[in-house]
């Protein structure tokens, strides 16, 4: 269907599958979590600590290298909208409205998955986010909302063996700060004239999601997010609410979805918090 006037022929489970597509490619984070199509509680072993290798002497007993690991319970979470249109803007808009309110729902989905697995809070209701686990990792600034090179670097340390994959997740304010250091020599570290797309080898992502930069917020994460755990359990259901609205002359459109999150690994995560 590709002009308003036909909105009433739209089928919810097209609108489902282009909902899904569309969030694949606005959320920020997904594409690097560890992602799970469930359809019911499941559980996953998640590597908590690695196995370790000694030299070892002639006719001796090798010693127990064993990897820690622990389980993560993914459960669900329903998340929501509606969308209410007149039917005079049905009837009279020219453009695709399908697909503009297709975009708009992926956009709120897209953008309240990325909040939670940054900033969730957890618990048997919500998403549990990286800045609310327990147990990682923090480096502190030395100045109220203000980052040095010498800051970044200690966070992106502290994940250690963890390093390799990682990404950073900061907002654009942060970023734009972090362009501008300068080395002893008084020189830019970074180019000026585009954007900054890595550090140290490592993929920036930019997220508005992540907390305005201030005074006792997290200015940037670093984290191996292949040690998040995102489970999908039923897709996007679409319903089309010609009734309900009815007195109102207008026509809903219900977008559901039921989803969890978890840190699987603490260790692969560090934060950066200003002071």
């Amino acid at each position: 269907v590709s002009t308003s006037g036909n909105f009433a022929g739209a089928l919810p489970r097209e609108m489902a599958d282009s909902v899904t597509e569309l969030v694949n490619q606005y959320a920020n984070l997904r594409q690097y979590c560890s992602v799970y199509t469930v359809g019911g509680e499941y559980a996953i072993t998640v590597e908590t600590g690695l196995p370790t290798a000694t030299y070892v002497a002639e006719s001796s007993a090798i010693g127990n290298t064993d990897p820690k690991t622990t389980t993560v319970t993914l459960n669900a979470k329903k998340i929501g909208t509606i969308s209410k249109l007149t039917n005079e803007s049905i009837t009279d808009v020219t453009f695709d409205l399908i697909g503009y309110v297709e975009r708009s729902i992926a956009r709120a989905f897209a953008n309240q998955e990325d909040h939670e697995i940054i900033q969730g809070a957890g618990g048997t209701e919500a998403i549990e986010g990286v800045l609310t686990k327990e147990g990682i990792a923090k480096v502190t600034t030395a100045e109220a909302a203000k980052c040095t090179w010498e800051e970044v670097k200690a966070t992106i340390g502290k994940l250690k063996a963890y390093r390799n994959g990682c990404i950073l997740v900061m907002n654009q304010e942060v970023a734009d700060m972090i362009q501008d250091f300068k080395d002893g020599s008084g020189n830019y570290i970074f180019p000026q004239n585009e954007e900054l797309t890595s550090i140290k080898g490592h993929p920036v992502v930019i997220s508005d999601q992540m907390p305005e930069l201030a005074t006792k917020k997290a200015i940037m994460i670093a984290g191996n997010f292949s040690y998040y755990a995102l489970a999908d359990r039923i897709g996007y259901e679409i319903t089309l609410l010609s009734e309900l609205y009815a007195a109102n002359d207008m026509t809903g459109i219900k977008a559901v979805c039921r989803k969890d999150g978890k840190v699987g690994n603490k260790e692969a995560f560090a934060i950066l918090m200003s002071a």
